[in-house]
């Protein structure tokens, strides 16, 4: 096949590095040029010309950066997800132990002040709670009537009351009030009877609801019945 002898323009820079690059290759710049056209011609196709001729070298690799930060973002945006699930998670954990906590401790702050000055926890005999369990354990074995016995459970557990004007005492079922003390709702702890009494109060806040043991009950009624 009869070969030419091809001229064309280019910079003299841009020539220099492109024989440089070539002798790196291990080849020259005139063998390269001929390469890439058989190969051109082979595929039918000039890889880095789109169909107007231009050179999209640039395009693919802007095309390439977009497909990365895509996906940047989207990992991203998982990640998050992730992090969001398990903030809520930790801020409700830690919503709820600080309640506990500030309830179980009759609120440390100055809410808790304010709560506890309107909550009578006070004993008349002056007993803890152990030394009155061991007392009530007592009583129950030799004062049948008491409602201790008839209920069946110790004197010091705990009921949220309501005595409203001219009426008796009422006890919170969970839901309302009702003169049953059987149906009353009862708390085990100070602190589990304090975090029934916020919710209560809240519901009935101009009522005088506060909290009773069952021994302290014994005697109001008793005092109810005698006048």
């Amino acid at each position: 096949m009869k070969k030419i002898l091809a001229t064309f323009k280019i910079e003299e820079e841009a020539w220099q590095a492109f024989k440089q690059l070539a002798s790196r290759e291990g080849t020259n710049a005139s063998q390269a040029i001929i390469g890439f056209i058989e190969k051109s011609l082979k595929d039918e196709s000039i890889d880095y010309l789109d169909s107007k001729g231009q050179n999209i070298s640039h395009k693919s690799g802007l095309q390439e950066k977009v497909k990365t930060l895509e996906s940047d973002i989207n990992s991203n945006q998982d990640r998050i997800q992730i992090l969001e699930k398990k903030l809520d998670l930790v801020m409700n954990q830690g919503i709820e132990m600080s309640i506990d906590s500030s309830i179980d401790n009759r609120y440390a702050t100055t809410q808790e002040s304010s709560i506890e000055e309107s909550i009578d926890f006070s004993i008349d005999d002056g007993y803890t709670t152990t030394q009155e369990s061991r007392i009530d354990s007592i009583d129950n074995s030799i004062d049948k009537s008491s409602l201790s016995y008839l209920l069946g459970i110790p004197k010091n557990t705990w009921f949220i009351c309501c005595q409203m004007e001219g009426q008796s005492l009422s006890f919170w079922d969970g839901k309302i009030f009702t003169d049953d003390i059987s149906k009353g709702k009862r708390y085990q702890t100070e602190g589990a009877t304090g975090r029934g009494l916020v919710v209560v109060r809240r519901k009935y806040p101009n009522q005088d609801v506060r909290p009773n043991s069952l021994k302290n009950i014994e005697k109001i009624l008793a005092n109810q019945d005698s006048i």
